[in-house]
């Protein structure tokens, strides 16, 4: 084979990862914050669960416990899951604004319902 033809492929191979690592580095840092993200939401969502006391009656992992029922993969609307909070239901008492703000029901909502049911592997 030719030698400018030898150096042309060569130099082709040299400047073509480099011209694709931004496109990859741009691409690994959006996946990366994506997971952070949502390993984030999970860690606020968990930690509010605990702080709004929730934990006491529906157990560490919202599992259930007691009569308390399960709150894990909830399957119920935020509207709905909200009215019960603030007004109560059965034996859980209503839980006020002042009790848990808005954006701690929102955290928790989103944190049950991407937790996993009792008996369900993710």
């Amino acid at each position: 084979m030719a030698d400018w033809l030898l150096c042309a492929i060569s130099r082709r191979r040299r400047l073509g990862p480099r011209r694709s690592w931004p496109a990859f580095v741009a691409i690994a840092g959006l996946l990366g914050w994506t997971a952070s993200a949502s390993s984030q939401d999970t860690t606020v969502g968990k930690r509010e669960y605990v702080r709004a006391g929730c934990d006491s009656c529906h157990g560490p992992d919202a599992h259930g416990a007691g009569q308390a029922p399960e709150l894990a993969g909830l399957h119920r609307a935020f509207p709905e899951f909200v009215k019960i909070v603030r007004e109560g239901v059965g034996e859980m008492p209503p839980h006020s604004k002042d009790e848990v703000s808005d954006e701690q029901l929102t955290a928790i909502y989103q944190w049950l319902k991407d937790a996993p049911a009792k008996g369900v592997n993710h």
